[in-house]
């Protein structure tokens, strides 16, 4: 009789088949270092479903009709880390830099629209500083419209997000004048105004999904940081290719400064723009 350890190890076979479902179903490439937290990640799904037996789980887990576990154990080796104001010299640059530029376009005088697509917006402090920056450079002239669609494949961090509430320990890196402008304390915790918050649509995405069939909303801004390095090359490319389609000409792609140039250089119509800021340009 098989003991309930037995029942619940899994084999080099196991491995290699759960590996091959998560990097088609979230684009995630894991390697043999990834082995023993995929083991504990296995452990904790089936302690969380009372399922003693590996082969009952594994059915559940590779079954082709339902993905939601799949992306659950998927979901266990994404960095959900968000910060507000992080990558602080970034935002300077698209303050003072990309928004002239955008305004100074031809095409400014007839649309005085921002559409900003943030990518894997984990529990939103990075949408919600977006949303304020925005605001801030564009407050004297009130007829430009914000939107930002701000997605994750991860339900859980969605909904945190869509609550817009956060602990004193999450708003530390917040300058006091936004947080005074812009948050209103309440016992739950430091809560994003009306005003902030209404330029934001959250939504649940899997991007891997979203670049098989890209979705062309012309962003002025695309912002993807601390996500690409989680894929292999040719998921990456193709990321960048569903991007460039995704973007208004002269758009720009903002990613972390320290993103391989070697990566992106592949897709030569982006050009280095500044501090890991690429603009899209026409194919020559």
């Amino acid at each position: 009789m098989e003991t309930i350890a037995k029942k619940r190890q899994l084999t080099a076979q196991d491995f290699i088949d759960i590996k091959a479902s998560i990097n088609l179903h979230s684009g995630l490439y894991l390697t043999k270092k990834d082995h023993d937290n995929l083991k504990s990640h296995i452990r904790f799904r089936m302690f969380e479903h009372k399922i003693k037996d590996k082969s009952n789980y594994l059915k559940k887990l590779m079954c082709k009709d339902n993905l939601e576990e799949i992306q659950e154990v998927s979901a266990l080796f994404m960095d959900h880390e968000s910060v507000f104001f992080h990558y602080y010299n970034q935002l300077i640059i698209i303050a003072e830099k990309c928004i002239p530029m955008i305004q100074a376009s031809q095409k400014w005088a007839a649309q005085q629209h921002i559409k900003t697509w943030c990518v894997g917006c984990s529990t939103g402090e990075e949408a919600y500083t977006l949303s304020i920056i925005l605001n801030e450079i564009l407050s004297e002239t009130p007829e430009t419209t914000i939107h930002i669609l701000a997605t994750d494949m991860v339900q859980g961090v969605i909904d945190i997000a869509s609550k817009g509430v956060y602990k004193k320990e999450f708003i530390q890196n917040v300058p006091d004048i936004y947080l005074k402008e812009h948050f209103t304390l309440l016992p739950e915790g430091y809560s994003l105004n009306l005003r902030i918050r209404k330029d934001i649509s959250f939504e649940c995405m899997n991007l891997i999904y979203q670049i098989k069939v890209p979705l062309v909303h012309h962003y002025n801004f695309i912002v993807c940081r601390n996500v690409l390095g989680m894929f292999d090359r040719k998921t990456q490319l193709s990321i960048f290719d569903a991007f460039y389609q995704s973007l208004k000409i002269d758009g720009f792609l903002v990613i972390e400064p320290d993103f391989p140039f070697e990566v992106i250089s592949d897709r030569s119509h982006f050009i280095f723009f500044e501090e890991g800021i690429y603009q899209k340009k026409i194919h020559g």
